[in-house]
């Protein structure tokens, strides 16, 4: 994943000192050069063909778009101004015209508009060598910056305005993250390594739910996952939903202060410090997540049903 400076670039240099190539991805492009003098090269290929022939040419800095439609003059002025005069190795530059998304909707549904309605990028010459790399040509906007992040490259926000952004459903949301992981991995074959990865990563999750079927239960398991009944109890007794907690084999793990209380406490035996196993301090979510799973799904083997999730 690209290293992200959340705050715009305040570098300024005189763009006459600049040098920029621009190319675009889609076919059928008709760039007017003219209406920018800044830009010095624009390769009439696409796809693939087009990273080739801006590497092949000597300049600072490269932009990059999915078709020529969103790269406005005024645009490319506003983007080079903020440009820094010194070489730098391995950053992008994405261009934008809107404000930053709110945190909330950037981690859970990595929904940022400075990215996913960015106008264009610009690129150094050491992240288009990574880029075209990749041997994967963009299906629209949003995927050039994908792409670009997979180069593993700093990523700057070069903020030409401070718009705000339209408001997307979740689910399209969800949806155009999907498509576009879905593109990057499988419907692109050209990149070896990572078609490789991709089916060694297909066997090995068969391959490691298989034998973990085969593999042994451990001495901490059945403590873990006899606390794991109480942490999960404690968040389905708020929809109306119980594991049934046997005392003595809590006492049989030794969280005998764990069983005492049980019967006051209820299911805020969870919340209490168990000093005999100090299971308390331990994090749960994965015991707690498939202990879940298994009562809702009726599972007979719950060391089995770990073993699998935990491959």
């Amino acid at each position: 994943m690209a290293k992200k400076t959340q705050n715009s670039v305040e570098t300024k240099s005189q763009s006459s000192k600049i040098t920029l190539a621009a190319g675009f991805f889609s076919a059928n492009q008709s760039f007017n050069r003219e209406t920018s003098n800044q830009i010095h090269y624009v390769s009439e290929k696409h796809g693939l063909e087009m990273l080739e022939d801006l590497i092949s040419q000597k300049s600072d800095w490269y932009l990059l778009a999915y078709n020529s439609t969103t790269v406005k003059p005024g645009a490319i002025t506003k983007a080079i101004s903020q440009l820094p005069s010194n070489e730098l190795h391995g950053c992008y530059y994405v261009a934008t015209n809107y404000a930053k998304s709110k945190f909330w909707s950037d981690l859970f549904f990595g929904s940022n508009a400075t990215q996913d309605l960015s106008s264009f990028i610009i690129v150094d010459f050491e992240t288009l060598n990574r880029i075209a790399q990749q041997a994967y040509v963009p299906q629209n906007e949003k995927e050039v910056v994908y792409l670009a992040e997979k180069s593993c490259s700093k990523e700057i926000i070069l903020q030409l305005e401070t718009l705000a952004a339209p408001k997307i459903p979740v689910v399209e949301l969800l949806k155009n993250k999907l498509n576009t992981t879905i593109n990057f991995y499988f419907k692109s074959f050209k990149n070896i390594p990572k078609l490789s990865f991709i089916i060694l990563s297909i066997l090995s999750f068969f391959i490691l739910t298989n034998m973990s079927q085969k593999a042994g239960i451990s001495g901490d398991e059945f403590t873990q996952y006899e606390y794991s009944k109480l942490t999960a109890n404690y968040y389905l007794d708020k929809i109306g939903e119980s594991i049934p907690i046997d005392t003595n084999l809590l006492k049989g793990q030794k969280m005998k202060t764990l069983a005492a209380a049980y019967q006051n406490e209820g299911v805020n035996t969870a919340t209490l410090e168990d000093p005999e196993k100090v299971m308390h301090l331990y994090g749960s979510s994965f015991d707690t997540l498939t202990t879940i799973l298994a009562h809702f799904t009726g599972v007979d083997d719950v060391m089995n049903f770990r073993h699998f999730w935990n491959a």
